[in-house]
């Protein structure tokens, strides 16, 4: 950091955002699996002039900087983390709004808030985020989607990143601006973007009756409320579903029986194999040794090597534990 003085950026900081400032925030309050450790600072800015500003700031005294949303994704060491986490809560970054047949919907937009706008609009093709929880900022940076069944039988991946015509950025320094979709690179649980701070974008759907949209919502939310765990504490899918396999990762999980290993709280879901649950105080060192084991007997059983599908948050203290 430039300033040696911590307690003048603890000042400059708390003068920037005007409130929306904690020190030492437990991050376990912020993540749907309801671990995490102190983060130096949460800021939650009051608008994009704020955010803008703290952004500039922290960045050139060189405090690293992270966006958290709802936490669904997220799998965080229990130890202090040393940067600045930015949570953008406020109503600036949740506007949404219709033109044509598109959608604006800013990154703080629940997955949930997103679909059931689109359906009210008689607007179609979102409707696979029904029942993924998250922000519309989280499910762009890991391109959220769902395997869905075909009609023919066959499986094919549906992701956010098929809606997306272009997304508004702040870079680093503070600056704003447009990315269309030809410059943003999409993958399997992946992007291009994690270098940015996702402000919101535009979304491209088809117009249709609400009666088939909501008969889709509902489908899609029965066959994840049948299948998956939705009512624990967890992160979500722990892995991406390998490729070139025609199981998923849940499914070779399973077939490694192991639904209900625990290793303290933590505890591979009786639902979904793929989920690891908290069952009171799990902390993060349990989590990463369970998905070891889960990853060690996959690859012994199948030879097929898993990959986190979770965007895990580590300090040095960490580093030693794999």
């Amino acid at each position: 950091m430039n300033i040696s003085n911590i307690s003048q950026i603890d000042d400059k900081i708390r003068g920037i955002c005007k409130g929306g400032v904690a020190l030492q925030e437990p991050l376990k309050h912020h993540t749907t699996i309801g671990i995490g450790g102190a983060v130096s600072y949460f800021l939650s800015p009051g608008d994009m002039a704020q955010l803008s500003e703290a952004v500039k700031f922290l960045s050139s005294n060189r405090v690293p900087l992270f966006v958290i949303g709802r936490g669904s994704n997220l799998l965080i060491t229990d130890a202090e983390l040393p940067f600045a986490v930015i949570k953008l809560k406020e109503a600036c970054f949740k506007n949404m709004y219709r033109s044509d047949n598109k959608i604006f919907a800013g990154s703080g937009v629940g997955l949930g808030e997103f679909v059931n706008f689109a359906a009210s609009e008689d607007l179609a093709n979102s409707e696979f985020l029904t029942g993924i929880p998250g922000t519309i900022g989280g499910a762009l940076i890991m391109n959220a989607g769902v395997r869905d069944v075909m009609d023919d039988g066959g499986k094919k991946d549906i992701s956010i990143s098929g809606l997306v015509e272009k997304i508004q950025v702040m870079d680093k320094t503070g600056k704003m601006r447009w990315l269309s979709r030809q410059e943003i690179s999409f993958g399997y649980r992946s992007s291009s973007l994690k270098e940015y701070i996702l402000l919101g974008a535009w979304f491209v759907l088809c117009p249709e009756r609400k009666k088939n949209i909501s008969e889709r919502m509902r489908r899609f939310l029965a066959k994840k409320s049948g299948s998956q765990e939705l009512v624990l504490p967890s992160a979500g899918c722990i892995f991406k579903n390998p490729k070139n396999c025609e199981m998923s990762a849940g499914e070779l999980i399973e077939r490694c029986k192991l639904k209900g290993y625990s290793i303290g709280d933590a505890q591979v879901s009786g639902a979904h194999a793929n989920f690891i649950i908290n069952k009171g105080d799990a902390s993060y060192q349990e989590v990463k040794a369970l998905m070891n084991i889960m990853r060690e007997m996959v690859l012994d059983k199948f030879g097929v090597e898993l990959e986190p599908e979770v965007e895990i948050w580590e300090n040095k203290k960490d580093d030693s534990d794999g």
